[in-house]
């Protein structure tokens, strides 16, 4: 299986930073953190409970047309390779497909990234390893019936795409966009298009030398404006080694926008970011900051000015955001962390101003390190996984499904 990031530390490995699993969890201090008692968090499924259940859940899951959330699950299943599920927002959980058991040949293995539902009614995502040896594309109705678009290949002088962790991004062109970790001419990662017929175009190898200081390995995905342009971080490199936010139009051309410099700004930009209602970005990092250990930012558009909004210290209770922010229907955005001992889930207003609503560990078999984003359910409430966690504590937890009633 795959590094799964859920602690951090930066490693030279020839030259290059690399993201890997640490033995330590980075403390980030936020300003301005109040409690919030009235939210109230409800298990709603611990991963590994039920024979071939789906454990560690790394990724967003997304509300269908039926009401029901969707995701992925990184391990478990009848192959222990993954799956697909569908869960109710009572809890009723359905495994839709199990990767690697042979139902569907060269399916993938390890989904980090999560579905989204595309505009013709199917599910697209894609699976970090497997197929030809570097990940696959899949698309699956809401029934589950899995058919494979393209399978990455590894090896033999291939500049294809390999091993994304990324959610696809469907375009208003219809076509599919996404990033990968590694593959590409300098086996450093890419950004790249995906028609609905499997057709896949590398529309930017990163550090190939095309464009100087361009970072490398985009773990975050892509969010499209109006205007066609498509946004998206890399978590490593750049003119400092600290990452860097791009463009990229759907011809592939590329544009660094901001270069991250390690210190007051932050380092490791590893979410997605998120257009707020004032037309501006929002994201994360997951180290830097003032104190070293962390920051939200905003970025401004035309002209593009980058704004820390919090910045912490190893004192903080709070830090450690893997998956970035989203935006609430409240005008507020909401994201998780990894701080305060076990992980807290949080709102922020534009300003800064931020609101625990969950501290995890703090009820009976809840999760621990909330890595991925929530997603709103149309009642208005937050749901989100956990790689860790349950009843078995950790690090014997698989993981849950939680809901929280703000």
């Amino acid at each position: 299986m795959h590094n799964v990031y859920y602690h951090i530390e930066k490693v030279v490995v020839a030259g290059s930073y690399y993201l890997c699993r640490g033995a330590f969890l980075i403390a980030v201090l936020w300003a301005l953190v109040t409690p919030l008692s009235a939210s109230t968090t409800t298990i709603l499924h611990d991963f590994g409970s039920t024979t071939n259940d789906g454990i560690e859940g790394n990724s967003q899951m997304i509300q269908g047309t039926d009401g029901s959330f969707y995701g992925t699950t990184e391990g478990g299943g009848t192959a222990n390779k993954g799956t697909v599920f569908k869960i109710t927002a009572g809890g009723t959980m359905t495994i839709l497909h199990n990767f690697g058991d042979g139902s569907v040949s060269n399916d993938g293995y390890y989904p980090w990234a999560g579905v989204i539902l595309g505009t013709d009614g199917n599910f697209y995502g894609t699976t970090y390893d497997g197929g030809l040896g570097a990940g696959t594309v899949f698309k699956m109705t809401y029934a589950g019936t899995v058919t494979i678009l393209h399978r990455f290949a590894l090896g033999g002088g291939t500049t294809e795409p390999a091993n994304p962790e990324s959610a696809l991004l469907q375009g208003t062109d219809g076509n599919f966009y996404g990033s990968s970790v590694a593959g590409g001419s300098a086996g450093l990662g890419t950004v790249y298009k995906v028609t609905p017929a499997g057709v896949v175009t590398v529309l930017h190898h990163f550090n190939d030398g095309s464009v100087s200081f361009d970072g490398f390995e985009p773990v975050g995905g892509l969010v499209q404006l109006s205007n066609g342009f498509m946004y998206g971080t890399a978590a490593a490199g750049g003119m400092n080694g600290d990452g860097v936010i791009y463009d990229v139009t759907s011809g592939g051309t590329y544009n660094i926008i901001h270069q991250f410099n390690g210190g007051s700004e932050g380092n490791l930009p590893v979410g997605t970011l998120v257009l707020g209602t004032d037309g501006k970005f929002y994201g994360t990092c997951l180290g830097g900051g003032t104190g070293g250990y962390g920051s939200i930012f905003r970025l401004s558009l035309i002209p593009f000015t980058y704004t820390t909004l919090v910045s912490g210290t190893s004192s903080s209770a709070v830090s450690s955001f893997w998956g970035g922010l989203i935006k609430g229907t409240d005008g507020n955005l909401y994201g998780t962390g990894e701080g305060g001992g076990n992980g807290t889930a949080f709102k922020m207003t534009y300003a800064g101003s931020v609101t625990v609503l969950h501290t995890f560990g703090t009820i009976s078999n809840d999760g621990i390190n909330p890595d991925p984003r929530m997603v709103q359910g149309t009642d208005g409430n937050f749901y989100g996984m956990t790689p860790d966690g349950g009843p078995g504590g950790y690090p014997n937890g698989k993981g849950v499904i939680y809901k929280i009633v703000p």
